[in-house]
C-alpha cells in the first residue's frame, strides 16, 4: 500500500534541507538482495526523519548486497 501523505511529508522535510544548500536523495527500503541497484548506507544521525549519506555502492556483488540486506541500514 502507498501511503500518498507519508510522501508527500518526505518531500516537504526535503525540500527545507535543499533550500538550505544540501544535496538531498531518496532510497527505497530493501526487500531481497539485488546486484542491479547502487546502494545507500544510512548514518546514524537522524535529523527530522533525515539522514546523512555514510556511502554509496554502485551495484556491489551478491554477497555484498545480501550483507546490506541483512545490515538493515542501506537502501
Amino acid at each position: 500500500m502507498v501511503d500518498v501523505d507519508a510522501f508527500h511529508e518526505a518531500i516537504n522535510i526535503v525540500s527545507q534541507q535543499v533550500q538550505s544548500g544540501k544535496l538531498a536523495t531518496f532510497g527505497i527500503v530493501l526487500t531481497n538482495a539485488n546486484t542491479g541497484y547502487g546502494y545507500i548506507k544510512l548514518s546514524k544521525e537522524n535529523s527530522n526523519g533525515v539522514h546523512k549519506v555514510g556511502e554509496f555502492v554502485e551495484k556491489p556483488d551478491l554477497k555484498t548486497a545480501q550483507t546490506y540486506l541483512e545490515l538493515g541500514n542501506y537502501l
